[in-house]
């Protein structure tokens, strides 16, 4: 005997189908999410701070002194920001405005004035580019209604 092993036919089949199986599987389980390979690890939101973690809250409510409300974290009420996020022309507004204030700065206003200066600068420039745009487009509109007239 030289010390080879011989399978049979249906063992050969057996191991092909495993073979075929767990490369599935591996591929399947390389496609999941983290917390879908980790399903013991799911993040979980501290009601009580602002943070997120793997494991149940342990942080303890801190109450304003002769409340019931909370002192710091989250609030568990569903509404309105206090202060709402800037949407994109807000915030070229306040760049640009950023961008100008040195230029007021030097006339030795207060700086409540020098920003109010600086922020209708800004205003006026912003309007001017949107109404040049928009003219540029409806000249474009105007030249290919007349080119498709013929």
């Amino acid at each position: 005997m030289t010390g080879e092993i011989k399978l049979t036919p249906e063992a050969i089949s057996e191991k092909l189908k495993l073979a075929i199986t767990l490369d599935k599987f591996k591929q399947e389980f390389e496609s999941r999410s983290f917390s879908g390979r980790n399903p013991d690890k799911q993040m979980v939101n501290c009601p009580y701070c602002t943070e997120s973690r793997h494991i149940a809250p342990i942080c303890k409510a801190k109450y304003a002194e002769g409340t019931t409300t909370f002192k710091n974290g989250r609030s568990f009420v569903k509404g309105r920001r206090m202060i709402p996020r800037l949407n994109a022309r807000q915030q070229l507004l306040v760049v640009l405005t950023r961008a100008l204030y040195p230029k007021y700065e030097t006339r030795g206003l207060e700086p409540l004035n020098t920003m109010k200066l600086a922020r209708a600068e800004a205003a006026r420039t912003l309007r001017s580019e949107r109404k040049a745009e928009s003219k540029r487009v409806r000249d474009q509109q105007d030249r290919s209604r007349k080119i498709n007239r013929g």
